[in-house]
C-alpha cells in the first residue's frame, strides 16, 4: 500500500480537485484505491457524493474504535473494494488542534494495508493536527499550487511542517512534487514558476492544468473532468499530471532499491 497526502495550507489552490482526480486516475489504472477526506470542509466527500457524513471521525472519537477505518464506497456503480472513501464534514474540526491525536490515522491505514494499493488523502488547508495525521501516514506528499507569490511563501511553510512530521512522528513523507493548477499566460505566472523551479529544483511539475470551468461541472456530477468531456484541456492535463507522478514515483523507487543493493 502507498499512500500519497495532498497537501497545501493555503486554501483555493484546487487540492481538493487534484486529490479527486488523482484517485480516480489511480483507479482507472487498475489499482485499489481509498480516498481519505481528511479536510472539515467535506468537498471531495461532496465531490463523491457523500453529504453530511464524518466517518473520519471515528478516528478519534472512540479509543475503542481508534484503529478501525470506517469506508464508504466512492461510487454506486464500484464495488467498494475496488474504490471507497473515509467522508469528512465539520465535524473532524473537533479534533484539529489535539495534539494528542497523533498518529490516529497512520494506525488506522496499517490496519488495511492488504486490501488497498493506493491511498488518497486530501489534508485541510491548515497545518494542524489532521495535516500532521497525515503526514505522518504518508509515503509522499503532492502539493497544489497555484501560480502567485502566496504560493511560494506557503511552500517554505509546508516544508516545515513535514520536518516537523518527521522529526516528532517518524513520519517518512517526501514531496514527490508541485503541480501547478489554474495557469495563466501572465508576466506574474511566469515569475513565480521561474522562482519555484529555482527554489525547489527539479520538484515543479512538467505538467500543468489550465483554468476549465468544466473542471466545476464535472465534479459537480461526481465525475473526473475526462469522463465529462473527453477532450477537455484541463483533463488531458490532469491525466499527464497523474502519469508523472507514477513516473516519478517509479524512479524514486529505483534510485532507493540501486543505493541499498549497493
Amino acid at each position: 500500500m502507498k499512500v500519497v497526502a495532498i497537501a497545501n495550507q493555503k486554501g483555493g489552490v484546487g487540492k481538493t480537485t487534484l486529490a479527486f482526480h488523482l484517485a480516480w486516475g489511480l483507479f482507472e489504472k487498475g489499482a485499489r484505491v481509498l480516498v481519505v477526506d481528511f479536510d472539515p470542509q467535506g468537498n471531495l466527500s461532496l465531490s463523491f457524493g457523500h453529504r453530511r457524513s464524518c466517518t473520519a471521525g471515528a478516528l478519534f472519537s472512540d479509543e475503542k474504535v481508534e484503529a478501525n477505518l470506517q469506508t464508504v464506497p466512492a461510487s454506486a456503480e464500484i464495488p467498494a473494494d475496488k474504490f471507497s472513501i473515509v467522508t469528512s464534514d465539520r465535524e473532524l474540526a473537533l479534533w484539529d488542534g489535539d495534539r494528542a491525536k497523533f498518529g490516529r490515522l497512520r494506525r488506522g491505514l496499517r490496519q488495511v494495508a492488504e486490501k488497498w494499493d493506493w491511498v488518497v488523502i486530501d489534508c485541510p488547508p491548515s497545518l494542524g493536527t489532521l495535516t500532521l495525521n497525515s503526514l505522518a501516514a504518508a509515503d509522499y506528499v503532492l502539493v497544489p499550487s497555484e501560480p502567485t507569490l502566496y504560493s511560494v511563501m506557503g511552500m517554505r511553510h509546508l516544508r516545515n511542517t513535514i520536518e516537523e512530521a518527521q522529526e516528532e512522528l517518524s513520519a517518512r513523507a517526501q514531496i514527490v512534487g508541485i503541480v501547478i493548477n489554474a495557469i495563466s499566460r501572465t508576466l506574474v505566472a511566469s515569475d513565480v514558476i521561474a522562482t519555484l523551479e529555482k527554489t525547489y529544483p527539479g520538484k515543479v511539475f512538467r505538467s500543468m492544468v489550465p483554468r476549465s470551468v468544466r473542471v466545476e461541472e464535472a465534479l459537480q456530477h461526481q465525475l473526473p473532468v475526462w469522463r465529462y468531456e473527453a477532450e477537455n484541456s484541463a483533463g488531458l492535463a490532469l491525466k499527464a499530471v497523474i502519469q508523472e507522478f507514477l513516473t516519478r514515483i517509479e524512479k524514486g523507487e529505483e534510485v532507493k532499491n540501486h543505493g541499498e543493493a549497493a
